[in-house]
């Protein structure tokens, strides 16, 4: 009973290689995994270029010939040099999602399925009556492994990211693309602010205006030269503290995005590397354990 159950499983698997919603399921799953890295890939090399710009800005300001100035690229450089890394894994990934696409339509087609087919059924016929060479099933449970592999690694990655890492791509996906934002802007604004001290000289009075409007333009005078001195100060402090706020900004925008370029590496490294080969790796461990069961079944 126990090898007529096996060979009607055979036979199962050999109809199920003529599923095209299987095969639909999976090319999906590709096409959407190398959708998402092309567009963060996009992202990554939009933020490298803002990057590279700010990284010639010099934030400066010369209120009353005093001058303070900051050089962004300080702050960026780190920063440049994980989105270059960040630009390699998503690369990396797309052709990787290729490559899957391709190994999936060549394991799909009609002629793997019709070999999976034959060999299968006549596998199962033979085996039902013990008579099964150890070849054959070798070669029916390397064919099985061609003609799902491909299909298994993708659906089953394609649900591990969809469970595990979509609100996370998600996040830092939209990160990516508000820092290239923000940096733009923040960048953009950095003409110098001159602040320079009023005119303190003359308004024109003439001596004919007597002793008393000689000491009301006098006084007048102070004024305006002590009014010039405080908006003078006002103009060095103002616009420095105005640089220090946009320092700090462009700080914490480096800050956050090296996280966010940090999950999409581990993000696209666990889809493209690590969950497709673990999947593999218990697909050829079941059909080794069934090889050995045949075997003593013979």
């Amino acid at each position: 009973m126990k090898r007529y159950l096996i060979a009607a499983i055979a036979v199962l698997f050999a109809l199920l290689s003529w599923y095209q919603p299987m095969t639909a399921a999976a090319e999906a799953s590709a096409e959407a995994g190398l959708t998402r890295a092309l567009a963060s890939f996009a992202a990554a090399r939009t933020l490298n270029g803002v990057i590279s710009v700010a990284q010639g800005t010099e934030v400066a300001v010369h209120p009353v010939g005093v001058g303070v100035s900051l050089t962004v690229g300080e702050i960026l450089d780190p920063v440049n040099d994980l989105v270059e890394s960040l630009s390699s894994v998503l690369l990396a990934a797309s052709v990787a999602f290729g490559i899957e696409k391709l190994l999936l339509s060549l394991g799909a087609g009609i002629w793997v399925s019709m070999l999976v087919t034959i060999t299968a059924i006549a596998w199962a016929a033979l085996f039902a009556m013990a008579k099964a060479p150890p070849w054959l099933t070798r070669l029916t449970l390397a064919l099985l492994f061609v003609r799902f592999a491909i299909p298994v690694a993708l659906i089953g990655s394609e649900a591990v990211f969809e469970h595990l890492s979509s609100a996370s791509y998600a996040e830092s996906q939209a990160s990516i693309e508000g820092t290239s934002a923000e940096l733009k802007s923040l960048t953009a604004d950095t003409a110098p602010a001159e602040t320079d001290t009023p005119p303190t000289g003359d308004d024109g009075t003439t001596a004919s205006s007597g002793l008393t409007g000689w000491f009301s333009d006098l006084g007048d005078a102070a004024q305006r030269a002590k009014d010039g001195v405080v908006e003078s100060v006002q103009g060095i402090s103002a616009p420095t503290e105005a640089l220090r706020a946009k320092f700090d900004s462009v700080k914490n925008l480096a800050e956050q995005s090296v996280r966010r370029m940090i999950d999409l590496m581990i993000i696209f490294v666990m889809q493209t590397i690590v969950t497709p080969i673990l999947l593999l790796w218990l697909m050829y461990r079941l059909l080794v354990g069934a090889s050995a069961t045949f075997r003593q079944s013979a």
